[in-house]
């Protein structure tokens, strides 16, 4: 697969995960929108990646599907329900490799950003997701993710502002508090 192909990734993931009942359809192609993925589902993907692996060192498994099994154990472990940072993060380095291998494809790229968003990295996930859109601007999944992300960020910053006032405010309190027991312990004259 050449550089910044589409590919058929995400038909690929799409023939791993179907059966498992883990892939809706989507409107612009990708085919990733995917519940969140279960222990059983991550360990199913891992085992075929496993076995084309086997396959392609006794030659009976072309190098492209070794990748697409690949590609499908990375999504399943960004889209991995029990300890999803630990496991987005396994996902995220393995499309990453990908990607550096000129497996650059619009399905990692946004999975790979997805997974940098469900991590709490939206800085990162921000830069991802306009790279994809500087290339693929009529993405519906990179533009909702956008989206997300921005949503995410604004929370984190009111969080943030939250948190500052209410330690000013109990710091002011705390000022007042000080200054109520000084006044009381001085001896009356």
């Amino acid at each position: 697969m050449s550089a910044g192909g589409v590919g058929t990734w995400g038909a690929s993931l799409q023939q791993l995960l179907s059966p498992l009942g883990l892939v809706r359809e989507r409107d612009d192609g990708l085919n990733l929108d995917v519940l969140l993925v279960d222990d059983a589902d991550v360990d199913r993907c891992d085992a075929a990646r496993r076995d084309a692996e086997v396959g392609a060192s006794a030659g009976h498994v072309s190098a492209e599907e070794v990748q697409e099994k690949r590609f499908a154990h990375a999504a399943a472990l960004v889209y991995a329900r029990v300890d999803s940072d630990s496991r987005c993060a396994q996902g995220v380095a393995i499309f990453q490799q990908l990607i550096a291998q000129d497996y650059e494809v619009r399905d990692a790229l946004y999975l790979v950003a997805l997974g940098l968003y469900r991590r709490g990295r939206h800085a990162e996930a921000r830069t991802e997701v306009k790279a994809l859109l500087g290339r693929w601007p009529e993405s519906l999944q990179a533009q909702k993710l956008l989206e997300a992300i921005t949503a995410a960020e604004e929370r984190d910053e009111l969080l943030a502002t939250a948190g500052t006032a209410a330690a000013v405010a109990a710091g002011g309190l705390g000022v007042v508090a000080l200054a109520l027991l000084s006044a009381s312990a001085r001896p009356r004259r």
